[in-house]
């Protein structure tokens, strides 16, 4: 009862952790007034050329290095306490307020960075002034293409925008952290089972694919970009994470599906880290660029879907899935397929907004799902992994006594063969009158005979100590380590004291009587029967001594 209220209380204490950080995310709190205007004045339109053309400040498609000129009229009045609040994407630029420069952004590319910086973003605080004035941007182009300009450009206090910001993007990188920290505790998990078990490949893969799409759907919200500052880093992690995630998806179904060894599951994985590598070593040498690689990287990716449904359609027709594998697997894979697959196709038709806004909902389902499955295969596999134990310890250890058999010798004999050095005890045990016992007073008593013995085998020695019953009333005791020779005086003492206080308490109709003899074994020597037939031969030694003081005995 205790342990189960201490149990509960945990799980109470980490849910009320959980949730009162999730209500911290998510739940509105009024919030201090401020002494300037808070609500955003969009600004995105009225941007004019040089020549008093319109100007579309979004998707500007010029070659790269190309310079741009952005002209507004703008009213101070108007704008008073706010700041001029926008996202960049692959543009250095300086912003005028009637030619004064009032900022400057210039990121430093090239190296590790790659040749540009991805998106940022940004609170230009403009000075006070009065009446109509000019703002202007002057910019220069990093790369080609439409992924080039400004967004979400409003006038308003630098703080509200951020705070803004930080409400939409909340909810959705709250949730792709505890998808990313569900991947990490799987990923440890099956780490630390791999130690003992090496059939843990289908844990891992998920645990690895499932922190890998997390962080790509977590980047999109901004929120990364928030607390590191960072856009450059985070561009890279991106492209780098894009081109990973084919492995452990395919290593993960193919684990499943039995297909590890399939030629294009190996070859996918392996133009996948060859792309890996080539962007690492390429974009600092100045080769290449991390985008040069992405066309490639998105027909790996769908490349790797096709392979993913042919393997689980292969498994289907030859039946090597589970009826649980199918429910779960397949409904799992196709939601994350097919979310993944839309954000794919708004990517190339120019939905820019966020990226991975289907890919996130696919990414929740796919892991509610897929934990109810591993954790069912994990407590089938630990069921399967104590079961082994079980019939391993039971075919080592001896059923009436507790203690191991002979095949645990056998087995703890190979691998005194395998050491090059080192110092045993053999003792050699015979259990005197069991077959009179057995005769006179039934197996019963004989048995009580044997699992004395054994108790008063094991006590002696101690729990260091090597126990065997390798016959119907013969032991073997071995006694490992530099201070065998001394361990062993100190349980034949303990053998005599235990055995004669035995038949002292419990008076057994023949009294427990235990031949031995003892051999020391140099392992180095690599031939244990020797020191075995010696104490073999030192056993019936004593135990015609015995025999000997018994008649002694009955004829005085």
């Amino acid at each position: 009862m205790l342990n189960r209220f201490q149990r509960a209380a945990v799980i109470l204490a980490g849910a009320t952790m959980l949730a009162m950080l999730a209500a911290a995310f998510l739940l509105h709190i009024p919030k201090p007034q401020s002494v300037f205007p808070s609500d955003a004045v969009p600004c995105e339109d009225g941007w004019q050329n040089e020549d008093g053309s319109a100007a579309v400040v979004t998707g500007i498609e010029l070659p790269k290095g190309s310079a741009v000129r952005f002209l507004r009229a703008v009213d101070g009045d108007a704008l008073a306490g706010r700041d001029l609040c926008f996202h960049s994407y692959n543009i250095a630029f300086k912003v005028y307020l009637n030619d004064q420069l009032v900022y400057d952004f210039d990121p430093v590319s090239g190296g590790y960075y790659g040749e540009y910086y991805g998106n940022y973003i940004h609170t230009v605080s403009l000075p006070a002034f009065s009446g109509d004035a000019v703002l202007r941007i002057d910019g220069t182009i990093q790369i080609g293409g439409s992924w080039t300009g400004f967004g979400g450009m409003v006038f308003q206090g630098g703080a509200d925008f951020l705070r803004a910001l930080e409400e939409r993007s909340a909810p959705g990188f709250l949730m792709c952290c505890f998808v990313f920290l569900f991947g990490a505790l799987l990923t440890l998990f099956a780490l630390f089972e791999l130690v003992q078990h090496e059939n843990m490949l289908e844990t891992l893969s998920l645990g690895v694919l499932v922190m890998l799409f997390s962080f790509w759907c977590a980047s999109p919200t901004r929120i990364l970009i928030l607390f590191t500052g960072n856009s450059s880093a985070l561009r890279i992690i991106d492209y780098v994470v894009l081109c990973l995630l084919p492995v452990p998806a395919l290593l993960f179904v193919a684990a499943f599906t039995k297909e590890t060894r399939n030629p294009a599951v190996c070859t996918c994985v392996a133009l996948s880290m060859a792309s890996f590598a080539v962007q690492m070593i390429g974009t600092p040498l100045g080769l290449l660029d991390y985008a040069d690689l992405l066309p490639f990287t998105h027909v790996m990716v769908v490349v790797s879907i096709a392979l993913i449904a042919y393997m689980i359609v292969k498994a289907i027709v030859l039946r090597r899935l589970t009826r649980s594998q199918r429910l779960y697997i397949i409904s799992s894979l196709l939601a994350i397929a097919s979310a993944g697959a839309l954000d794919l196709v708004r990517y190339y038709s120019g939905d820019s907004t966020d990226a991975s806004l289907a890919s996130r909902v696919g990414l929740v389902i796919f892991v509610i799902i897929l934990t109810i499955y591993e954790m069912q295969q994990i407590v089938n596999v630990r069921m399967r992994i104590r079961e082994g134990e079980v019939m391993k310890r039971l075919a080592m250890e001896d059923v009436l006594t507790g203690l191991q058999n002979r095949t645990a010798f056998v087995a703890y004999e190979k691998k005194l063969l395998e050491r090059a050095s080192g110092k045993c005890v053999f003792v050699q045990c015979d259990l005197n009158h069991l077959k009179k016992a057995n005769d006179t007073y039934g197996h019963a008593e004989g048995d009580r005979h044997i699992i004395a013995a054994a108790k008063v085998l094991r006590e002696s020695f101690g729990p260091t100590a090597h126990c065997y019953r390798i016959g119907g009333d013969e032991f073997l005791i071995v006694l490992d380590g530099e201070e065998a020779t001394e361990d062993y005086a100190r349980g034949e003492a303990r053998l005599n004291k235990l055995q004669a206080r035995y038949n002292d308490e419990e008076r057994p109709p023949i009294p427990l009587a235990i031949a031995y003899g003892m051999a020391e074994y140099d392992v180095s020597t690599h031939d244990p029967e020797v020191a075995e037939r010696l104490a073999d031969q030192r056993m019936y030694e004593h135990k015609a001594r015995l025999k000997a003081e018994e008649n002694q005995a009955i004829q005085a």
